[in-house]
């Protein structure tokens, strides 16, 4: 009855689908109470699933329920004609101009993360950086979304971190659940949802009124999410205009969503700069080369200069990817690779799975960021096939946040390359994955050492 269920241990089920897939194949069948769930690791078929969403394919159909009932539905749970709608919304907040224009917004939030950790090295303390950055992304996507400062890094609104990581962790929880029992009996951590969603919610309240308030009074130009969503609900015919409860869900999903994957992937490059041999000085000697005597980069154009940032951004992507598991199901039934599915049946995507196979990168399990600089790949890496990395997802439902994430990365990654040297400050095995709607890097502390400038 209970099949492979109790094989399952939730943080770790990224990894263990991962391991069967070594063992099984990249095609393999679970069972979990009674049902066959079908778990994909071929590179082929997942782009080939992910290119026919949302009309053949769409999320599981438990994450709507659930972002209804937390408040968060929005463009990443949407289906068919509603995200549709959404997404043209999303999309423009995130586009290449409005990221050049929002540059110095986010220089402004990189040096405030940089005066922090001068202060940590300063006193020679040990940095849990995932938790400054989840700060720091959470003040970046707040500015961008609703175009209030948030300023969470120094201790303004210094609850909304743990309240927006509950609301992630009971996500992760209630779509995989068995049984929806919270609607049934509360246990303490969903008493403790319910109170993080009601202090969120309030909050989220008092800005858009206050947004809502300011249009009314001069109907400028929209300058942030918010406020073209708010536009255009007053402008939208009846079929197209957003519910408040669609307003709200979309930018509580965005601020959830920027705090999370953002600052698991920093996490990330922070971890390798402090650990692997040769990667945090090949940074800062290309970060020193273009910022002369400043203590961070200067305009947006130089972001572009970076080549090795870059490189290093995209093989922490390969291989520590925010998303290594995407939950799809069939909308009807279908074939794919010689299996018929039905309408419903639960899909496991193992996009990380793809970008560490052989048959796709040189060495594919090895920390190599010279893979990726241009040249490199065809002297020393013979196989080396990019459009096998998924970290961002793939076809229409591609991750919107991609463009200001990697912005993001080039610029923290930059600023402490350019102010500091990284020191391990546990050993390297005690740093580990768990899954928690997302992969989380968890055991990551280090050091900081204040670099000295040239002047």
């Amino acid at each position: 009855m209970v099949g492979n269920l109790l094989q399952i241990r939730l943080p770790r089920l990224h990894l263990q689908l991962e391991h069967w897939a070594r063992e099984l194949g990249d095609l393999y069948t679970l069972q979990l109470l009674g049902k066959r769930q079908l778990v994909v690791g071929n590179t082929a078929l997942i782009q080939e699933i992910l290119q026919a969403r949302p009309d053949d394919y769409r999320r599981w159909t438990e994450v709507e329920p659930m972002t209804r009932e937390t408040g968060t539905f929005g463009v990443f749970s949407a289906e068919g004609s509603t995200w549709k709608t959404q997404r043209k919304l999303v999309m423009p907040a995130f586009s290449m101009r409005q990221l050049r224009e929002l540059y110095p917004t986010i220089a402004v939030h990189t040096e405030r993360l940089r005066s922090h950790w001068l202060q940590a090295a300063a006193s020679k303390a040990v940095v849990d950086v995932r938790a400054d950055l989840m700060r720091f992304a959470v003040d970046v996507t707040s500015r961008i979304v609703f175009g209030h400062d948030l300023n969470t890094l120094e201790g303004h609104h210094s609850e909304l971190q743990g309240h927006l990581s509950r609301m992630f962790s009971a996500a992760n929880q209630r779509i995989t659940a068995p049984f929806p029992y919270w609607r049934y009996v509360k246990l303490p951590r969903d008493r403790a949802l319910d109170r993080s969603l009601k202090i969120v919610h309030a909050l989220l309240r008092e800005l858009i009124a206050a947004r809502r308030a300011a249009l009314a009074r001069d109907p400028f130009a929209p300058k942030t999410l918010l406020e073209a969503m708010l536009a255009a609900q007053q402008s939208a015919s009846a079929e197209e205009r957003l519910s408040d409860e669609e307003i709200t869900g979309n930018v509580l999903t965005l601020l959830i969503a920027g705090e999370d994957t953002t600052s698991n992937t920093l996490t990330w490059m922070l971890y390798y700069m402090a650990y692997e041999n040769g990667v945090q000085t090949q940074l800062q000697a290309e970060v020193d080369a273009h910022c002369g005597s400043q203590p961070a980069l200067v305009g947006y154009e130089a972001i572009a200069k970076l080549r090795y940032a870059s490189a290093l951004t995209q093989e922490t992507l390969r291989l520590k990817s925010a998303a290594p598991l995407v939950l799809v199901e069939p909308t009807r039934t279908l074939k794919l690779g010689g299996w018929q599915l039905p309408a419903g049946t639960k899909l496991y995507l193992l996009t990380r799975h793809a970008a560490m196979s052989a048959d796709n990168f040189h060495q594919s399990h090895a920390f190599m960021p010279e893979r990726w600089l241009e040249g490199t790949a065809a002297a020393e890496c013979p196989v080396h096939r990019p459009r096998s990395m998924l970290a961002f997802g793939g076809g229409p439902r591609t991750c919107p946040g991609r463009a200001l994430a990697l912005l993001e990365c080039a610029m923290v990654s930059s600023m402490v390359a350019r102010n500091f040297t990284l020191e391990g400050a546990a050993p390297r095995d005690s740093v580990d994955e768990v899954f928690d709607f997302t992969m989380v890097p968890r055991g990551v502390r280090l050091r900081f050492r204040a670099r000295e400038l040239a002047s």
